[in-house]
């Protein structure tokens, strides 16, 4: 994130080892609100994998945003709330899901 030029948009981040749960359990997610200080249904998460990054986001609530600038693993079958092909577009995505 930090050689993509995002970091900076980002104040906080859940990590599997450390929220004791991976995605998609609800606890990570929750675990993000509570840090944020920001209802669920105000989280955009990014990832490229639909049953992590995108089923469990958008149960929860959240809007889910499907990466695939590395790989396209079926972002064309995605219930994701929108798709990203570079980082770049992000701020672009993000206005967009307000």
């Amino acid at each position: 994130m930090e050689r993509e030029g995002i970091l900076q948009h980002f104040s906080h981040s859940v990590f599997s080892d450390e929220a004791g749960a991976s995605k998609p359990a609800t606890t990570v997610f929750e675990q993000a609100s509570a840090g944020l200080g920001v209802p669920l249904n105000q989280i955009v998460h990014i990832g490229d994998r639909e049953s992590n990054d995108i089923s469990g986001p958008l149960t929860m609530g959240m809007s889910a945003i499907f990466y695939t600038g590395l790989i396209d693993r079926g972002s064309q079958k995605s219930l994701a709330s929108a798709i990203c092909r570079d980082y770049a577009e992000l701020p672009d995505i993000i206005r967009g899901l307000e």
